[in-house]
């Protein structure tokens, strides 16, 4: 129960890092979609914390929203930030 709690966690973290980038550019779902390969509901999705992305997806959308991508996960608890800057994740 625990594990899966920290998912959603993780989830809602990451979701929330996307939107929040995705509206600071000023782009739509459908234009983060376009930019990073996927369909405007799989952006969707993810924004709303339903879905985790792995790490390779989680790279090419910090591309997309020309970011870098600082992850702190700790006990009891995580934080996820999308970047302005060079886009480059490693």
């Amino acid at each position: 129960m625990l594990r899966a709690l920290e998912e959603v966690r993780l989830a809602f973290a990451v979701g929330q890092a996307l939107y929040d980038r995705r509206v600071e550019l000023g782009i739509s779902q459908e234009e983060l979609a376009r930019r990073a390969g996927l369909t405007g509901w799989e952006v969707s999705r993810l924004e709303l914390g339903a879905g985790l992305p792995g790490l390779p997806l989680l790279a090419r959308l910090a591309r997309a929203l020309e970011a870098g991508v600082d992850l702190s996960i700790v006990p009891g608890g995580c934080a996820v930030v999308l970047r302005g800057g060079s886009g480059r994740t490693s």
